[in-house]
């Protein structure tokens, strides 16, 4: 599995001249998506010691691919009803729990939330889960409901050029901001 996240980070300037900028703000979904998708259906089906070795094994770099694609597949979700693609979101978040940056996760997390109360998805799995993500989930839903919105995270709603809604980061600056007010770092 690793292997082919290498593969497929590797590649991205083929298909995105801006490399992983370029990649965030494509049209969804991409080449990159469904081959990311596919690479990372297994990981639900790894046992706790493999999943740790994979997070392990991650680079900072690959982790941070791999929140860009949980991003993606959040603002995917927006526009479609597919509790599948929900738990691989899930599932990539706590591939990135060991090299990702724990600010960057709980953005990511506070779009699945948003999704969840959207569709009603379910992720009773991922709360009685040992992974870390089941606790990292438990303690950002102990948070008060304004500091788990999206507009906490730094995150807006809006269309792209083809009528799809998605999330999109603030501006740093106001993003940094607005993150600072509800979260203590």
């Amino acid at each position: 599995m690793i292997d082919k996240l290498i593969s497929l980070y590797e590649g991205l300037d083929t298909e995105f001249p801006q490399g992983i900028s370029g990649y965030s703000e494509a049209p969804l979904l991409s080449d990159t998506d469904y081959a990311l998708v596919q690479c990372l259906k297994p990981y639900d089906t790894l046992g706790s010691p493999e999943k740790k070795a994979l997070r392990k094994a991650l680079s900072e770099e690959l982790a941070g691919f791999l929140l860009v694609f949980a991003e993606r597949i959040a603002g995917y979700l927006l526009n479609e009803k597919d509790e599948t693609l929900f738990h691989l979101g899930l599932h990539t978040l706590d591939a990135c729990m060991e090299k990702g940056k724990s600010r960057d996760i709980f953005m990511v997390l506070s779009l699945f939330h948003d999704i969840y109360i959207r569709h009603l998805f379910v992720f009773a799995d991922f709360l009685s889960s040992d992974e870390p993500i089941g606790k990292t989930l438990r303690a950002f839903l102990a948070r008060d409901s304004e500091a788990k919105s999206i507009e906490a995270m730094g995150y807006i709603i809006e269309h792209n050029a083809l009528g799809q809604i998605l999330y999109k980061r603030r501006e740093m600056e106001d993003t940094h901001n607005v993150y600072t007010r509800y979260n203590k770092i």
